[in-house]
């Protein structure tokens, strides 16, 4: 691409950054369905994580998470049931 007459790029020692499209801030991709942050539980045993929601998607269909398991992400203070839990949700649809 030829700059425009007159242009003569960027002032000496700035950089620029590349496009970064993966990492967009447009973008509609919760990022919790990769970052490993999400604690389940099922009654009667300890919690396991952390883990991510692509993790806990693929562990409902294996059949290896129940649908009465619930899930957590690290720091908050209730419990949801993983279907409640709208990144799960992605993560399945996505599968």
């Amino acid at each position: 691409m030829i700059a425009p007459a007159g242009c003569q790029g960027p002032p000496a020692g700035w950089m620029l950054r590349p496009a970064m499209a993966a990492q967009s801030s447009f973008s509609s991709r919760d990022p919790r369905l990769d970052m490993k942050g999400f604690f389940v539980h099922v009654e009667g045993t300890m919690p396991v994580g952390p883990v991510s929601a692509d993790q806990i998607a693929r562990g409902i269909r294996a059949g290896k998470i129940p649908a009465e398991a619930s899930v957590q992400w690290q720091g908050e203070v209730f419990w949801r049931g993983v279907y409640d839990e709208p990144a799960v949700i992605a993560a399945l649809k996505a599968l």
